[in-house]
This record gives structure tokens, sequence and C-alpha cells, in this order.
């Protein structure tokens, strides 16, 4: 195990996401407290180029299939800022929605979806046309989306409803709701197995699902829209990274509210350490005795394959 300096600040910039290229070459962090989109080398964890995107809140971001482009997502402003990861350079889209935050594009790269946190709609943006952008709104309560996911083959994608405890199913054809699945308290953050028929849902601040604990993963079976499984997987899990070639799920589990493990080990940064733990996706389980201490506040998580 090792860390990697992140940011261009010897102030606390607070990286948000983490997220593997689909080409497996790199890695990108976005910060909630800086400036600057980062790209790593997946084979020695180098600086590969980093562009300044201008201060912001920027929570998440999608890539393209060709690892070629970035979309990423400032929360406090509603801008989106669309980077070119070839050459590091940026442009800026200044939408002005209402605190945007999860977002994906669709099986053919031609659209992004954007989530609303505080309401009930998503967006959706023509990267080729972005001022043709529309918005999609659900209703059956103020939802407040956290994220959004395809499903392997594009034909659906699943949003969490963090105030209303759903997995929303949409169909992508026509925008028409599939399936309102409950779930834990507080679901965030979403992983799709390519080999597996399953969505992991993290649930961050469950407390009905297993008495005298916080938080549960959700497993659904995205042919079905049934839940065929809930895991414990730690205190407070968030982020997640589906690994199919190893059949395992990674989980960071925040650890950071009252109730949690006290850490084995300290640490520099002010607060309690979290932890990773594993999903096999073959039994549906934790992996035994598979459980690695970070720093504090392991917010996300990706994997390299």
């Amino acid at each position: 195990m090792r860390y990697v300096h992140a940011g261009n600040s010897p102030q606390i910039e607070a990286p948000h996401m983490v997220k593997v290229a689909p080409n497996n070459q790199f890695y990108c962090a976005s910060f909630i407290a800086g400036n600057y989109f980062q790209k790593f080398s997946t084979t020695n964890n180098t600086l590969l180029g980093q562009v300044d995107i201008g201060f912001g809140s920027w929570n998440t971001f999608a890539i393209s299939s060709d690892s070629k482009k970035a979309y990423v997502v400032d929360f406090n402003s509603g801008i989106i800022s669309f980077v070119d990861l070839e050459n590091m350079t940026k442009q800026n889209w200044n939408f002005g929605f209402s605190a945007p935050h999860g977002s994906a594009l669709n099986i053919t790269d031609d659209t992004l979806y954007v989530t609303a946190q505080l309401g009930s709609n998503i967006w959706k943006i023509p990267v080729n046309d972005i001022s043709n952008y529309n918005s999609k709104n659900f209703t059956g309560g103020n939802h407040r989306f956290h994220e959004i996911h395809f499903s392997p083959d594009g034909s659906k994608y699943f949003l969490t409803a963090q105030n209303t405890n759903l997995i929303l199913a949409v169909s992508t054809m026509n925008d028409s709701l599939l399936a309102s699945i409950p779930v834990g308290v507080f679901p965030q953050e979403m992983g799709v197995s390519q080999t597996h028929p399953y969505l992991f849902v993290s649930c961050t601040d469950d407390f009905v699902t297993f008495p005298g604990k916080t938080g549960s993963v959700y497993i659904i079976d995205y042919n079905t829209l049934q839940v065929v499984g809930t895991v414990y997987t730690g205190h407070q899990p968030h982020g997640i990274a589906v690994d199919d070639y190893n059949n395992r799920v990674y989980i960071s589990n925040r650890n950071v509210t009252t109730g949690g493990p006290a850490p084995h080990h300290s640490s520099v940064c002010g607060g309690k350490n979290g932890y990773m733990t594993a999903i096999d996706m073959i039994t549906l389980q934790l992996v035994p005795n598979f459980k690695a201490e970070v720093s504090v506040d392991p917010y996300g998580v990706g994997v390299t394959h």
C-alpha cells in the first residue's frame, strides 16, 4: 500500500472522486475545494497532467469510452468542464444548474446525464449540441438524486434517491420509470458488474437493515430489478469499485461518525481512519480476512484491471 500526493496547493483540496479510465492507462481525480483536474499513471502513480478548470466543488466526472474526454461537474456553480484528456485542455460550460452532482455518459458517449442532488430531476446534455439540453423530472417525492449509473447494455439507468431511500430504474429509450426499488437509508454510490447481473449500492447512513450498525450495501439484479442480497461491509460505506477480473467489489467505509471501529494506527490527518472491505461476487458475502485500513474519510474508490 502507498499514498499518492494529489492536488496543486498546500491547502486541503479534498479529492472527491477517483476513476480509472476505460483504457486502464491512467486514473483521474477531481477536488471539491480546488481548481485542478488531475491525471495519474496506473503504472507508477506519477502525475501525467493537470488542467486548471477554475475553483469549484468538482464532485463527479464521466470519462468517455475512448478515454479521450472527461466531463467534470461543479456542484456550486452549475458549471460543467469539458476536459481533453490527451492535451489536458478544457472548455467550461456554464449551465447554471442548481446543485448538479452525479454524472454519466450513455453507451454511445453522445449524451451526458447529470443529476440534481437537491431535486428530483436530471439533465440530459448532447455533448455536440450543448444548448439543446433538456430536463427530466421524476415525481414521487423530493428524491435528491446523488448518482447515476447505466446498465452494461445501456438500456436503462439507475438513480440513487438519497432522500426517499430508493433506486429508480429508468428506461434509456424514453425515460419511463421501470421500477422504484426500496433500499437502505441514504443510498449514495453504485457499481455495476459486466460479468454478473448485479448493481451494488452503498447506503451510507443505513441504521435499519443491520440493527445496531450504520451502513449497508444492497445488491440488485439489474435484469429483474429485484434486491438479491444485502451486506454489512463496514461503518458508513460510500465508494464502490467493481473488479470483474477478480470477482470482487471494493467498498470504502468512511467511518467518520461515532459507533465505528477504533483505528489500528493513527494518521497525520485529523479524525478517525477509514477502511476498505470487499464483497465476493460469487458468494455475495464479504471476502474473509480482508480489511485494509486507510487514512481519514476514504470517500471514493477506483480499481485498475
